[in-house]
């Protein structure tokens, strides 16, 4: 690759938990983003690339490019990311990326997915209604993985689950529970205590309350 991803990986693969290994290796595949945006832009605004000159590792004639070139153990964290890259590389073309997503391996479609909707929550400036309509660009069944990661954006931006709820509220009756778990693993995120979570997803659709305990691991 022409860049420092394959190197950068591998000390990641020196940390000690699966959680921070998984972390570092986010961070990485970020950081080749922001450094391509910044080369593409020709700006420096990124502090953090201390070596500018190694150019980022992607590849205009191969949209899931690093993903495409990476082992096994990288590909989640790499596909979490890759949609920046294929938006970036069409000109945010959304029906073309939701294509590029579509010829990504196996369990990864639904990962590039979700990617594609925390790009395209951050794209509509979390306007519900813009980003469920480029969320529908995609193909079933993995357009709620869209939505999914779409939703989590929404929540995670205000660090407020109603934000998601109401972003749910909006969706067609079938992609309503995949909606409502993901705001539920989000608000697992926000609070410590059981009762904390169970108080946020009182807030839902009465109808998917449970759904959303199930998400936030509630098991009373």
């Amino acid at each position: 690759m022409g860049s420092d991803v394959p190197r950068a990986l591998r000390y990641c693969d020196a940390l000690g938990s699966q959680w921070d290994r998984e972390s570092c290796y986010g961070g990485v595949f970020m950081e080749n983003i922001n450094t391509a945006i910044d080369q593409r832009s020709g700006s420096a605004g990124h502090q953090t690339h201390e070596r500018s000159d190694v150019p980022a590792a992607i590849k205009a004639d191969d949209p899931l490019y690093p993903c495409s070139g990476v082992d096994e153990r990288f590909l989640r964290s790499c596909y979490m990311m890759q949609s920046s890259v294929v938006l970036m590389l069409n000109g945010y073309d959304f029906p073309q990326a939701f294509q590029a997503c579509d010829k990504a391996p196996g369990p990864m479609v639904s990962t590039c997915y979700q990617s594609m909707g925390r790009d395209i929550s951050g794209f509509s400036r979390r306007e519900a209604d813009q980003a469920i309509q480029l969320c529908s660009l995609g193909t079933l069944p993995q357009r709620d993985q869209c939505f999914s990661g779409a939703v989590k954006d929404f929540a995670y931006e205000t660090y407020r689950a109603p934000e998601g709820f109401a972003f749910c509220a909006k969706l067609q009756a079938e992609s309503k529970p995949t909606c409502y778990t993901a705001v539920g693993e989000q608000i697992f995120g926000f609070y410590t205590t059981p009762d904390a979570r169970a108080a946020e997803c009182a807030k839902a659709e009465p109808a998917f309350v449970d759904t959303c305990r199930r998400g936030a691991q509630i098991t009373a």
